[in-house]
């Protein structure tokens, strides 16, 4: 949403796309409180498609269009599992601070150790969320 927003300040033709992409989101987050409505999800999962058609016809559209083709059903998925929240603002949120200490570090020298940074990282950071001690976890980890 906030990508199609930032094109929209500066496309009509982009804005109409994203007022109605806002009603869809209304409409997903109804939906999502309500039980499983297949017909419901149905029409949003063909709202959602048109939306995708109309931006692939705007220039300003088209790479916006494919990130959302690309989502393909995972768009949807937040209405089969009540723990699953519409948006991604949480993981987001959770992801900049280690984005930023990858940019500060700037140590990578190739893919594979950018990779092995990236899943210590990870690991490190989900062992925190889950309140697990990150020393005794290490220490485990060492042993096995």
């Amino acid at each position: 949403m906030r990508e199609l927003r930032e094109i929209s300040e500066k496309d009509e033709e982009v804005n109409v796309q994203y007022q109605r992409a806002k009603l869809l989101y209304e409409q997903l987050k109804e939906l999502k409180i309500k039980p499983i409505n297949e017909k419901a999800i149905a029409e949003a999962k063909w709202m959602l498609k048109d939306i995708v058609v109309c931006l692939e016809a705007i220039q300003k559209g088209r790479k916006l269009a494919t990130l959302i083709k690309n989502g393909k059903e995972d768009w949807f998925t937040a209405l089969h599992y009540p723990d699953v929240p519409l948006e991604n603002n949480h993981a987001e949120r959770e992801l900049r601070p280690l984005v930023l200490l990858r940019k500060t570090i700037g140590c990578y020298r190739n893919k594979k150790g950018q990779r092995r940074i990236d899943i210590v990282i990870s690991v490190l950071h989900t062992w925190k969320l889950r309140g697990m001690n990150i020393f005794q976890q290490l220490q485990a980890a060492q042993l096995s």
